[in-house]
């Protein structure tokens, strides 16, 4: 598993796989009223990719899916339907993240060349957002802003504005080498999983660290706030 993301019904789950697939998830079925309960539903998948699925994400009208491959192409899936929608390519380097602003009619990447970009989705090729000093490990965008915070492995975050090309307001280091991130729904708190099985908790005014998890004892892949 590379890469998952809850669809905003509940009920489905897409996952990234290091087997260059897509795996679509059906979380519940309807139970029967008698009788025993239906088993799993088998994951439906989805090729396309080239190289092992590092990153997911959904619109949130749920009507397309988003996937970045290590080989730096993003596909587009509509979800009612087996093959790709479209095929993008920002550079050759891993996709780290794939976000879908609230608007819709964007997506927001990173990759391991340092780089956000943002694509239109009607004209494609994307406008380079900012180029970091060093591999984004992953992406998240704050609520209704059109902000983004990434994760790089010289230990550092970045808040960057998609509306230009500059590379965005560094927090202060932090003690960790991050692997994923989390922001809370009210843009106040920043999660920050790194490779050593804790978490720090980061105030997002002011870049302070707030509070440390611990309890994992491998890198933390994903986080949820």
């Amino acid at each position: 598993v590379r890469g998952l993301t809850l669809h905003p019904d509940g009920n489905r789950l897409i996952v990234g796989s290091a087997d260059k697939s897509l795996l679509i998830h059906t979380l519940r079925t309807t139970a029967p009223t008698r009788g025993p309960v239906a088993a799993p539903l088998p994951p439906e998948p989805r090729t396309g990719h080239t190289a092992e699925v590092t990153a997911t994400g959904i619109r949130s009208d749920g009507v397309l899916y988003a996937s970045g491959d290590a080989g730096g192409h993003i596909i587009l899936w509509n979800p009612f339907l087996p093959t790709p929608q479209r095929s993008l390519l920002g550079s050759p380097s891993k996709v780290s993240a794939v976000r879908f602003p609230a608007n819709n009619q964007q997506l927001v990447t990173s990759s391991d060349d340092g780089m956000v970009r943002t694509w239109s989705l009607m004209t494609p090729p994307p406008r380079q957002s900012a180029a970091l000093a060093a591999e984004a490990v992953d992406l998240e965008l704050l609520a209704g802003q059109p902000t983004a915070v990434v994760a790089l492995t010289d230990k550092s975050l970045r808040i960057v504005n998609l509306n230009d090309d500059s590379a965005g307001v560094a927090i202060p280091p932090i003690t960790l080498a991050p692997r994923s991130l989390g922001i809370s729904p009210n843009n106040t708190w920043i999660a920050c999983g790194g490779d050593q099985g804790q978490t720090i908790v980061v105030n997002l005014a002011d870049g302070t660290v707030r509070g440390l998890v611990s309890g994992h004892s491998g890198e933390i892949t994903d986080v949820a706030t």
